[in-house]
This record gives C-alpha cells, structure tokens and sequence, in this order.
C-alpha cells in the first residue's frame, strides 16, 4: 500500500494533533528509527552504559554495608570521586544524545515538509542535524536557565515561560531563525494558543511518562531482588547482569520516547502558524497565478 503524504502545514484542532502525531511516526518508523539509532543511538547507549555501571557499584556498596565489609573502602572519598566521575560522563552522553535527537527529528521533519515525502537521504537528515548541533545545546542551556529562574521566582513565571518558549527549536529549524528572533517568535506564535499549548505539553509528557513507568517496572522489580539478596549475604551475579541489561534498555527506550512529545508541538507549530498567517493558502494561491499566466 502506498503511503500517503502528511501534510504538516494545516490547521489542526486539538484532538487532530494527536493523530497526526501518532500517524507521521507509524508512516516513518523505519527511516526515521534508523536515522535516530544511527546518529543519536550511540550517545543514548553510552549513556545507559555509564548509568548501569553506577548503580551496580551502588548494589555492591550496599552489600558490603550490610555484611560490614568496608574495609576495602580505605578512602572514603575514593568511591565518591568514581561516582561524580560516572555522573559527569552520564551527563555529557544524555546531553549529546537528546540534542541529537531533536536535531535528527526536526531535521527529518522539515525536510519531509520541504521536500517531499521520500526526496530526501538520511545523509541530508545528518547534514542538517549536525549543523544545528551547538544552536540546539545554547538554546536549551538558555532557555533552561530562564525557565528555572521563572520557576525560583515563582511557579507561574515558570510555567508561563516553558510553554510559551515551547516552539523555539522547531522555530529554528523550520524558518533558520537565530535564537533572538526564535525566541520572540515563539511567543507571538503561542499567545493566541497559549492554553491549548500549555494542555498539549501536558497531556504528551503525560502520556510519556505512563510508558516509562511501566517501562520501569521490571527494573524496579529486579532491584528489589538484589536489595533483598544483599540483605542476605550476598548479591546474585545473574541477577545483577539482568538489570545491568534492563536499566540500558530503559534508559534507551526511554529517550527515545520524546520524540512523541517533540513531534506533537511540530505539528501544533505548523497549526498556529496556519491560523495567524495561511503560508499554505497563499503559496497555492501564488501557484495557480502562477499556472494561469
């Protein structure tokens, strides 16, 4: 069966959103997933990694502690500074990873609306990914700083902020702003739709947070297990092993998860911007002009 064409750039109610969101990913599980695991994937992974060997060295220490068998711990600073370490490099991972996810996602998403279903590479994808790589990492350091300092000042300014610079990176990508022109432009676009923006962010990392809840469960299940076998003398290796494995696939799958959310607020992007402005109405008007001289 042939795919059909999604056209991002109409008017869509709230409920409409949602469907599309949901209908774009399906039709474009397989190169979009590709691009993802193959430009951002690798960052995610590490990151994982990183984590599941922290919390193994967690169980460890709590084991020791339980049978009273710290004596290996001449220093007790010494697994502090391997923490802090393992954090430091988490971190950095998570950060690449998820800006390379937005990148890879906007990228694919404003050249499947430029060019056309199926008229573009993964190449293209990356090209585009990676040139906006550092304006992707400013703009979430400033506008998570502003955000945080809205919500220190007051929950409301907090609030008020996040949802009305919601639309920035898509902003970028999608019109080549700089971050001065994208951030005014986000709240111009947002303010006539500030409400439904605000339930939408709701309602996406609602519904991503459900999913990684019930992602976490095996995990936690596990943990239970070996918090117990420590209180018993001793921490099955198997064990250990199995949530090593599950804690970097939750880690994964659980990054991947926000691109349900960043596709939705595209989506609401091309919404807004077709009721304040018609771009689409105007080109086909332009066209058949065009057509007829």
């Amino acid at each position: 069966m042939k795919k059909k064409y999604i056209d991002f750039r109409k008017e869509r109610h709230f409920g409409e959103v949602f469907t599309a969101t949901f209908s774009f990913l399906n039709q474009n599980i397989k190169p979009l997933g590709k691009a993802l695991m193959l430009y951002a994937g690798p960052f995610i992974l590490m990151a994982g990694i990183a984590t599941a060997l922290v919390q193994s060295s967690v169980f460890d220490l709590q084991a020791d502690l339980y049978q009273n068998n710290m004596g290996q711990y001449n220093d007790p600073f010494e697994w502090m500074y391997s923490f802090f370490f393992y954090y430091a490099f988490i971190m950095i991972f998570y950060v690449i990873g998820y800006t390379m996810i937005i990148g890879v996602l906007y990228s694919y998403i404003t050249l499947y609306v430029e060019e056309g279903m199926d008229n573009f590479t993964l190449d293209d994808v990356r090209k585009r990914a990676f040139s906006n790589f550092f304006k992707i990492i400013g703009t979430n350091l400033v506008i998570g700083f502003i955000i945080a300092l809205g919500f220190v000042m007051c929950c409301v300014p907090g609030i008020y902020l996040s949802t009305s610079l919601s639309l920035i990176l898509i902003i970028i990508f999608s019109e080549r702003k700089g971050f001065g022109d994208a951030f005014s432009r986000s709240f111009r676009i947002t303010k006539k739709q500030w409400w439904w923006t605000l339930l939408l962010i709701i309602v996406t990392n609602g519904i991503i947070g459900a999913v990684s809840y019930v992602l976490s469960l095996p995990q936690a299940i596990i943990s239970g297990i070996i918090t117990f076998s420590s209180l018993d003398g001793g921490i099955n290796s198997t064990t250990q092993i199995v949530y090593m494995f599950l804690s970097v696939l939750q880690a994964f799958l659980n990054s991947l998860l926000y691109i349900v959310p960043f596709t939705s607020y595209a989506f609401h992007y091309y919404s807004l911007v077709e009721k304040t402005e018609s771009p689409a109405l105007l080109e086909k008007i332009n066209n058949i002009g065009t057509e007829d001289e």
